[in-house]
């Protein structure tokens, strides 16, 4: 079976025969049976259609009722095309602009007008209806729509409408929704069934599911297993984009799974968000309150939100008591609380928290965002707002030649040098040295970017590191030794005074390494026989010179008391320092050469 490519959502005022229209298409019925005997439909309804040639589109049926616009707009959050039906004794009606204004906030962007219940008018009403509905869809949509008569009653043209809702999303839409990697599914139904277990119905409008996957179910990033999928009545191994499909969940229970709940293919940064930032899409007036509460749509969820205007923008931010789960650049629809009349259309454009001092810049980077807000959008923006990011976030496609690329990060050129730059202030004096995590705490930035930074640094030979500390100058980076010669390092430092013998040192690679640290500074090996680190070596001539004169003399009883040290490691040390021109020998005694003031 070939699963539908495209998803219709007939909308309209209540008792226009939106479900006699749709259960005339489909040959199916679709108001529950409560519904039929109230005459109106109070949920959404799901139905298909085939044409005969393997392709299938999904219906949505959504109630008219003003009293369930929560449920209309839990319908309406992926359309690839909307059916406007109009009844042809009534016409244009109050609902009839409220669903439109829905469905347009929403993203729809095809329309066709149905005249329905055209047996009770006569082709001059027709002619004039067909005239303002134009007109009026055209003001909400800026779309040309096409609009075909119809009866349920009488079958007019009911073969003819299913032929042009095929022709209508007869192209690649779907095909380019499939491509996305990033699964877009919102619950608008779940229930339990006997032997699969909980099982969650809803609207697949991005990516792609196959049995075995694993879902994340949102907000809460609760771990789940897709068991089972059926689309239209058959069970598939597989589905994409522009599908209604059911889905079998192993590992989350009934009770957890709610409308508007959202399934992910990947787990996310954040657990819910509880403040998000929008762009309106409209062109309404504002409202004279800068601060009201409203409804919101978004996905299949709707609820309550604080809504307040940005100053100077057409922007807002909207704060919730309750997390949701968005991605950047959905749509929702606002609605007057307690109402149906959309406040305003817009798109999520900040979903992550954000501390105060950000704010400012977020909302002028946001206000030179170009409308629609697409995807590829968002790792520049945060980019530019935060000055790196993680490399993997930007499509190599789409990474501008401003960034510079380093390690695992891309950097804002001014960023890198401004940071680069307070780094470098960190170490100064010369001779401060500061862990990589020192660093980080003191900028208040992620540890990778600050080592990455330091790396870069140190590649321009202006920091090294020593003993795990930065410190600024060039040189040889203790980072840079092999394991084993660290490994070396690490025992002599350990050791201390006793030192690290080289007689004990029985591999030849052992000893190649000590020669290398010694090359390099990192140790000093006295009389070829007692490894010293470099450091302890240059304190110990401090605590036998610093306090003497230069041409003054010391004795040995003198050097092992100011050192600490026994006559077994004193006399190779001031061998050492002979050959260093720190002292000369004179009898038993020693002669200071250098003052350790001007070393």
């Amino acid at each position: 079976m070939t699963v539908a490519q495209a998803i219709v959502g007939v909308a309209g005022h209540v008792d226009h025969g939106k479900t006699a229209l749709v259960e005339a298409l489909s040959g199916q019925q679709v108001a529950r049976q409560h519904e039929r005997q109230l005459g109106m439909t109070q949920d959404l309804g799901f139905t298909y259609c085939h044409d005969g040639q393997g392709r299938s589109i999904g219906i949505i049926d959504v109630p008219g009722h003003e009293r369930y616009i929560r449920n209309m707009v839990a319908g309406a959050w992926h359309l690839d095309l909307t059916l406007l039906v109009v009844a042809a004794d009534e016409g244009w009606m109050p609902m009839t602009a409220n669903h439109l204004d829905v469905v347009h906030a929403m993203g729809c962007r095809r329309y066709v007008v149905c005249i329905s219940k055209s047996d009770l008018a006569n082709a001059a009403q027709l002619a004039l209806l067909e005239e303002d509905l134009l007109e009026r869809v055209m003001d909400v949509t800026g779309e040309v729509p096409e609009v075909i008569t119809t009866s349920a009653v009488t079958g007019h043209n009911i073969a003819a409408l299913q032929q042009l809702l095929f022709e209508q999303t007869n192209d690649d839409s779907a095909a380019v929704s499939a491509a996305s990697d990033a699964l877009g599914y919102y619950v608008d139904r779940s229930f339990s069934v006997n032997g699969v277990g909980t099982v969650v119905t809803g609207t697949l409008g991005t990516g792609q599911l196959a049995v075995g996957n694993k879902v994340y179910l949102q907000p809460g990033n609760r771990l789940a297993k897709v068991r089972s999928l059926q689309a239209y009545r058959q069970s598939v191994n597989s589905v994409q984009s522009g599908c209604r499909v059911a889905i079998g969940l192993k590992g989350v229970h009934r009770r957890d799974v709610v409308r508007g709940c959202r399934l992910t293919n990947e787990p996310q940064a954040d657990l819910g968000c509880y403040e998000l930032i929008l762009k309106l899409t409209d062109s309404k007036p504002l409202q004279t309150k800068r601060a009201f509460e409203v409804e919101v749509a978004l996905g299949t969820w709707h609820g309550l939100a604080h809504f307040v205007y940005v100053r100077g923008e057409r922007m807002a931010r909207l704060t919730f008591k309750q997390p949701v789960s968005v991605q950047f650049g959905q749509r929702l629809a606002l609605i007057r609380h307690g109402g149906s009349e959309l406040v305003h259309s817009a798109q999520v454009a900040w979903h992550q928290p954000i501390v105060t001092h950000y704010r400012k810049p977020l909302y002028q980077l946001l206000a030179k965002q170009p409308l629609p807000l697409v995807a590829p959008q968002y790792p520049l923006l945060k980019l530019q707002l935060f000055g790196c990011i993680e490399a993997a976030e930007i499509p190599p496609q789409l990474a501008p030649s401003s960034i510079l690329i380093e390690g695992n990060y891309a950097f804002m050129p001014q960023w890198l040098e401004q940071t680069s730059k307070l780094l470098l202030e960190l170490l100064t004096p010369a001779g401060r040295a500061l862990s990589s995590q020192e660093l980080a705490s003191r900028l208040r930035l992620d540890l990778g970017v600050v080592a990455t930074v330091m790396q870069q640094l140190k590649s321009q030979q202006l920091v090294r590191l020593s003993r795990d500390l930065w410190v600024k100058g060039g040189g040889h980076s203790e980072d840079e030794l092999v394991d084993s010669e660290r490994s070396l390092l690490s025992q002599a430092r350990q050791l201390g005074k006793q030192g690290l013998e080289l007689a004990k040192l029985t591999s030849s690679s052992d000893k190649q390494g000590i020669r290398n640290l010694a090359r390099l500074k990192y140790v000093v090996v006295l009389d070829k026989s007692i490894i010293y680190d470099a450091e302890l070596y240059q304190q110990l001539i401090k605590s036998i010179v610093s306090d003497r004169e230069v041409g003054s003399l010391v004795s040995m009883a003198e050097i092992k008391e100011s050192a600490g040290l026994s006559r077994k490691y004193a006399i190779p040390l001031v061998n050492k320092m002979e050959v260093d021109g720190w002292v000369r020998r004179n009898q038993n005694d020693r002669v200071v050469l250098r003052s350790w003031q001007q070393h």
